[in-house]
């Protein structure tokens, strides 16, 4: 275990949880950025400090252009204005702050994907769709970038990153990980960051903590931790 990660040992437990367009917002009876508006992060951390939840795990985006925090980069790239894909409110801002006020350490879900799902944002960052060996350092400098603004905008308020999608079957390698993890560290040098490589969970030299994708208890072994 990275020494890095021993923070997120003592926390002992934690919730994972999504906060997605496509999950809050199916139904489409508001924007997404009205959606977000009306997260109640009062009562979210009430709730977490209350069943005594030592960190959280919280989405900031998944597969399509919506993102819960407002993003320059993504903008400029994607070509969406503030509020069409990215929210206005700060989401993760606010969680981070109220989150801190009951001793709750805060993570932050990305993927490696990026918004592929839309095809605007697709297109303009250069994936948009899955297949095999179709990352490139093209993509993957653009989607750090927008990953980079987050990082250094939150700094030592975000302990951790779980980097989804990250999958040797699209292209993946130590070289491209070091990417997304520079970004991260540029960020708050203290973090602890992830990649997501479906049920592989062999620590590499870009993972701080082992982290993986389990379908059934027989996946795990006498030997295999989180950390």
């Amino acid at each position: 275990m990275s020494h890095k990660a021993d923070r997120l040992a003592s926390q002992k437990w934690g919730i994972f949880t999504h906060y997605l367009s496509r999950i809050q917002n199916i139904d489409k009876r508001t924007s997404w950025n009205e959606c977000v508006n009306e997260f109640d992060v009062k009562k979210f951390a009430k709730t977490l400090d209350e069943i005594k939840a030592g960190y959280v795990i919280f989405t900031i985006m998944q597969g399509s252009a919506e993102l819960c925090a407002p993003n320059k980069t993504f903008e400029l790239i994607s070509g969406y204005l503030p509020g069409e894909a990215c929210s206005e409110r700060d989401l993760i801002l606010e969680l981070a702050d109220e989150l801190e006020k009951y001793g709750i350490d805060l993570m932050l879900y990305y993927t490696g994907d990026g918004p592929y799902k839309d095809k605007k944002a697709g297109n303009a960052f250069g994936y948009t769709h899955e297949g095999y060996d179709c990352v490139n350092a093209d993509f993957v400098k653009k989607w750090a970038a927008v990953l980079e603004e987050y990082a250094t905008r939150y700094k030592e308020k975000i302990k951790g990153w779980w980097i989804d999608g990250c999958y040797t079957a699209l292209g993946y390698n130590d070289e491209l990980l070091k990417i997304y993890k520079d970004a991260v560290l540029k960020g708050n040098p203290d973090a602890v960051v992830s990649f997501n490589n479906e049920a592989e969970i062999k620590k590499t030299p870009q993972r701080f903590y082992r982290c993986g994708v389990f379908y059934s208890p027989r996946s795990f072994s006498s030997d295999t931790s989180f950390t």
